[in-house]
């Protein structure tokens, strides 16, 4: 395998050169070309002295790893919630990621309502929590003792379910949730 000069540049997996980045940005827009140029201009050292600010590479690559770090637990957190029930209650429930869902949307609802974000969450909590108990009453509470498959073929169809309840009550489009002041300062 050949290694990339320190002129070439990796995009989509493909090692370029400048110019065919550049073509290949054409079709982001203007703004795509000029930060890609900036960040050309970063990684060669070219930023000291210029009037306008330079973006370095280092503060995005500390970014990525942040947000790398924060959709990695958010994953653990999902797989956990699935290990633990399993282990539990000995259910396959692939409607687990749909409670998550249903619950951003209480908390994104009662936020909205009360106008304060931690009351929305609190009450988004307990919204979720009855849901998950009226849930397990109604529908996995029958699966006790039963084949996998069923399990599987049950929670989907609840993922189903609540994914059109989701349309139905909230529309097609997601909702935004501002964040409060506190939450908003760079870390």
């Amino acid at each position: 395998a050949q290694r990339p000069r320190r002129s070439d540049h990796l995009f989509l997996g493909i090692v370029v050169d400048e110019v065919e980045a550049e073509q290949l940005l054409l079709g982001l827009g203007e703004r795509a070309i000029e930060h890609h140029r900036r960040l050309v201009l970063a990684q060669r050292g070219g930023c000291r002295g210029r009037q306008q600010p330079c973006h370095r590479a280092e503060p995005a690559l500390l970014g990525q790893l942040l947000l790398g770090l924060v959709n990695g637990c958010f994953y653990a957190m999902l797989s956990l919630g699935l290990a633990v029930i399993f282990g539990m209650l000995n259910i396959i429930n692939f409607a687990h990621g749909a409670l998550y869902m249903m619950g951003a949307y209480f908390a994104a609802t009662f936020a909205a309502w009360t106008g304060s974000f931690l009351l929305g969450a609190l009450m988004a909590l307990g919204a979720t929590l009855v849901l998950g108990i009226v849930l397990e009453m109604s529908a996995l509470r029958h699966l006790y003792g039963r084949d996998h498959l069923d399990h599987v073929l049950a929670t989907f169809g609840l993922i189903l379910f609540f994914n059109e309840a989701v349309r139905l009550i909230w529309g097609p489009a997601g909702l935004a949730l501002p964040l409060p002041t506190w939450l908003t300062v760079p870390v």
